[in-house]
């Protein structure tokens, strides 16, 4: 799939700032912006997680499960030096409603403990 035209001019702002920066190929919809890599570090790529494995769900036809394995070891997992974009997982209000719902016991000890 190619890439918008913000996604093109994301990604040429990311290059012009750090000629080695890197890109997932094939994941242009999830890109999100940049960020720097510490003090004086260099300008990445910032990738959204969640959109990286709905890609792989609905272009790949892989499982929930085999996606985030192949996230977890081929993407997130591949640290290949100082230009390895980010992977960032983005929350809103109803993903954080929602993994309240998930582990309502961490969330009821944590309000305990701050009362």
């Amino acid at each position: 799939m190619k890439p918008t035209r913000n996604k093109q001019l994301m990604q040429k702002m990311i290059a012009r700032l750090n000629e080695d920066a890197l890109f997932l190929d094939g994941f242009d919809d999830a890109l999100v912006g940049c960020s720097h890599r510490g003090p004086g570090g260099k300008t990445v790529a910032v990738y959204d997680r969640e959109v990286i494995i709905e890609t792989m769900l609905n272009r790949d036809g892989m499982s929930y499960m085999e996606a985030v394995e192949y996230f977890d070891f081929n993407i997130e997992g591949a640290y290949v030096g100082k230009s390895t974009p980010l992977i960032v997982s983005i929350m809103d209000a109803d993903k954080i409603e929602l993994l309240k719902e998930l582990d309502e016991d961490a969330w009821t000890h944590e309000e305990e403990e701050e009362d």
